[in-house]
Parts: structure tokens; sequence; C-alpha cells
């Protein structure tokens, strides 16, 4: 199997860093970024060079995966699995972290050790890396740790980078995601967290509700409705339900949970990909392990603080598809986990962490009405009388909850708000909207897009009245300077400033010949 050149070049620096001595070495690379093609390639020249291999993994598919891999370089392996038939003949041995908990560790020269922020931390790692005096190298796309008291620093002493997913996405290995997302933050104060990550029974109350999840069916079907689409969920009734829903809803959809035979997540990873399914929701299974190219879209019903999950479950959807002429992947988050983490492609440097100092958990929460700390526990206030709501009563009570939007880099956030201005200065003095656009161009070089258009002069919940305010604005600047093509110039500009909202308003929804009528009625002078 041939190489990507900046496979090759990841490989050459991991071969640099064990010439100069280094024996616990982490290498990072995206999902998507090929991981195990690289190191199938280093067990290849180990092999070559008469040394005995231990490549751990944790997970069913990772075991049938990497076998494959392997394979496809001429490497036959071994197999220390619990249902396999053990051959330790072969100077390499894939292994099931659980299985080797209770066999023990074979003699060996190198371990490799996959999806190491999550398989180090299982006992037979850790006693592995404590014991073992040769080389451990360490392969992941999150090197991180939520968990306080724990950091791959404490197992890994140097690190070897692959390109970022921005630096993936400009080669064309990658596609961009295109985030949707709440322009509020989730309410989460009712959500315990434990051991650094939110209670997931506490999510489930939240999250697994009728409204939520009947929210979720409905932006799909309005920003992704073509697409096949992942669904993270915060646990397995959750998953069971929006696959549910989806399918009430005309859309077949189905879920999978870590019991799931690997023959029947053979047959819905089948499905999925010849689009006879097209949603498929789990809590977890997907986060590793899972490539179905295809999918185009990403549901995020799962709030984490994890920073290594979240960019799991988002690489999922970005591997590139060229049957499917794929561009980008449409990430729906209904979680904020884009607002606490950050966008994928914006990650510009990859630092392993450190461990944490321990402070027990956070089970405290602030009164909103007088900022007094209390126990979660506590349902009233013990200063002030403030009562609590349950958890996720609020969100009944709301009979629908808002449309998501899409969301944007912190570089594009402030040219968007640089066009504001000047397209609130524009339309305030009477001035043509081009003239804003003039203004962007000026100052970034490039024309603005719709991202930075929309909703520029009224940016919250435009009414009718602001839709007519603005079409009269539009108008007037028409007969201060006529267009070649009147009737364009209004419906682009009504369609940057209110998008889908002019669609909701059918007073305004300007046809051709309804434009015309109204410019029919403005004495235009002649052109010169």
């Amino acid at each position: 199997m041939e190489l990507y050149p900046y496979q090759g070049e990841v490989i050459k620096k991991l071969y640099r860093s064990i010439r100069e001595g280094e024996k616990r070495i982490l290498l990072y690379a995206p999902t998507g970024a090929g991981k195990t093609v690289m190191i199938a390639s280093v067990i290849r020249d180990a092999i070559s060079r008469d040394r005995r291999l231990l490549f751990v993994v944790h997970r069913n598919e990772l075991v049938q995966q990497s076998i494959a891999t392997l394979e496809s370089f001429g490497v036959q392996a071994g197999v220390i699995k619990a249902g396999w038939k053990a051959d330790a003949s072969h100077p390499v041995q894939v292994a099931s972290v659980q299985t080797l908990a209770s066999r023990g560790c074979p003699e060996l020269d190198i371990v490799i050790i996959d999806e190491c922020h999550t398989t180090s931390y299982y006992k037979a790692c850790r006693e592995i890396l404590g014991q073992h005096d040769g080389l451990v190298i360490g392969v992941t796309a999150t090197p991180w740790r939520t968990r306080k008291g724990e950091g791959l620093r404490e197992h890994f002493k140097t690190m070897v980078s692959a390109p970022t997913p921005k630096d993936l996405m400009a080669m064309g290995f990658l596609v961009s995601p295109v985030y949707y997302g709440y322009n509020n933050e989730v309410d989460l104060k009712s959500v315990r967290t434990r051991a650094g990550e939110y209670v997931v029974e506490d999510l489930d109350v939240v999250c697994n509700t009728p409204a939520v999840i009947t929210r979720i069916v409905e932006e799909y079907q309005r920003l992704a409705s073509s697409r096949t689409c992942i669904c993270f969920a915060v646990s397995v009734s959750h998953a069971e339900n929006i696959a549910q829903t989806f399918s009430a809803n005309g859309i077949p959809a189905a879920h999978i949970a870590a019991g799931t035979p690997l023959d029947l997540r053979a047959q819905l990873y089948e499905a999925l990909a010849r689009e006879e399914i097209m949603v498929l929701c789990s809590v977890g299974v997907l986060t590793e392990g899972f490539d179905v190219r295809s999918i185009s879209s990403v549901v995020l019903a799962r709030p984490t603080q994890s920073m290594a999950l979240n960019y799991q479950m988002v690489g999922r959807g970005l591997r590139t598809c060229a049957e499917r002429m794929k561009e980008d992947c449409i990430v729906l988050d209904f979680a904020n986990n884009t607002e606490r983490h950050g966008m994928v492609q914006m990650l510009d440097k990859v630092e392993m962490d450190a461990p944490l100092e321990t402070d027990g958990d956070a089970l405290t929460r602030s009164c909103p009405a007088c900022n007094t700390v209390v126990p979660l526990s506590e349902m009233v206030c013990p200063n002030c009388g403030y009562g609590f709501p349950a958890c996720g009563g609020e969100g009944e009570k709301r009979e629908r909850l808002e449309d998501l939007i899409k969301l944007m880099p912190p570089d594009e956030k402030k040219k968007r708000k640089a066009f504001l201005k000047f397209a609130s200065h524009a339309f305030e003095n009477g001035m043509s909207p081009n003239w804003a656009s003039r203004m962007f161009k000026a100052k970034y070089h490039k024309w603005p897009t719709s991202l930075h258009r929309f909703g520029a002069v009224f940016p919250d919940d435009p009414s009718p009245q602001n839709q007519e305010a603005y079409l009269q604005y539009l108008l007037a600047c028409l007969r201060q300077k006529p267009s070649k093509d009147p009737v364009r110039f209004v419906r682009d500009h009504m369609e940057w400033e209110f998008g889908e909202k002019l669609i909701e308003a059918p007073e305004f929804d300007l046809k051709e010949e309804e434009t015309e009528d109204a410019l029919e009625r403005i004495p235009l002078p002649a052109d010169p």
C-alpha cells in the first residue's frame, strides 16, 4: 500500500525520535489522517528488522480493522482476544486490552498502544508502561484527558505530530465542517460533573425529552435532509428515542449500542453506506473504529466537557468520499460543544496534556437570585429561599426550541462584526448596501459571504415591519441609482438580509412579477 507524502514524513519524524533514544513516544494523527495505515507501515519495517511487536487496542472493531490493514501491508498477525485462536509464532500480536489483562503480556521488543488517550489507562497497559524497558509508541487523534489527575505526559515523553485537521483540509484529505448551533448557551445548570464529565443520568433528564428530540429531527430535515448522518446521544435510551422519532417522520434510522453484535453492526454500517438508512444513532460506539466515508452530517446531541470526545465525534464525518462527491460535513450541534471546545479546523497547535491536580467532584451550583454557592442536591437556596427548577422542567414548558444558526470561527466573527457596522451605517444614512460590501472588500481583500451578510441590519428575529422597512430602503436606493437588473438587486439583498425569514413572511416573498410591479410605481431616472 502506498503512503501519502505527509504520512511518510510523519514516519520519518518518528524514526528520528527513536534514533535519538526516545522510548516513550506519542504519535498524534487527527481522525481521517490514516494513523492505522502509518502504524502498519511501521510494524512492517520493524518485522523486517526481526523485532517482535504488540499492538494493543480496546474495541472489537479495532481488532478486525488492524488485522485487515496489516494484511494490506503483507503482514500476518496473531490475535490475543477471547474467541480467537492464538498463534504466538507471528512476530506481531494484535491484542484486546481486556484479554491482555487476563492472559498477561508476551515477550516483545516494541509495544504500540492504539487510541492511547483511552487504552493507556487500562490496568494492563499501565503495567506495560511501568515495566516494559523497550520502545512504547502511543497513537491517538486526541491527546487529551478530561479526568483530573491524569494526562498523557505521565506516560509519554515526546510527541510526533501529523498535519492538523486544518492542514489536511487544505490538502484535500479531509472535508471542512459547516457548523450549526444555538446562539445562546444550552442550560446545563442542573447537570452535575463527576470525574471531569457531565453525569449521564442528569444529561438524560435534560436531553432525552420529546421537545428536544423533535427539534433534532426538524432541524435535520431543514438543514441536512438529503445527507446520511450519525447522531451521538447521551444514553442508550436517548439513542433509541432519537432513532424512533426519525423513523416515525419517514426518515429510515437505527441505533447501535455496545451490546450490538459485530455482524449486526457491519450490516447497519453497510445499510448506512447504501443509504438504506439515513441516520444511525449511538452513545459512543461510533467515536472510534467507525469508517463510513460517505456520511456528510453529524448530530451532536451529547454535551461533553471532553475536547477529545468532541473532536472524535465531529471527526467521524470529515473523511473524504469521491464516489459521492462529498464536499463538506454539516454538524448540527444541539449541545453547545462547539462553543465549549471550538471548531476542529481552528486547532493549529496540538500538545499532550499534563496531569492536573484533583479537587474532587463539582457538585455545587450558584443560586441565580443571590449567587450563593449551594450543594447540587439542595432544591431550595438556604440563603434566600429560591426554588431550583427540576432537571429539564423549564425546557418542557417551551413549545418550540430555537432554530440552529450557522456558527463561525473567531476570525470570521470579527469580519461579520465589521460588516454589521458598514451595513447599519448604509441603512441609517440611505446609502446603497453595495457600499457596505465595497468597504468590507477594501478592509479584508475579499467580498462578504452570506455568512457575513445574513441579519446584518436586523440580526434579532426581524418582524414583518423590519422586512417592509428594508424593502422600502432598497427601493429608495434604486431611485437614487438605478440598477441594470433591479429585480435581482432587491431579491438578492432581501435574501442576504433575511434568508429563510423571508420565506416565513408570504407578504414579502418577492416573486419576480411582484417586484416588477413595485418598481413600476417608482419614478426611476433614465439610464445615463
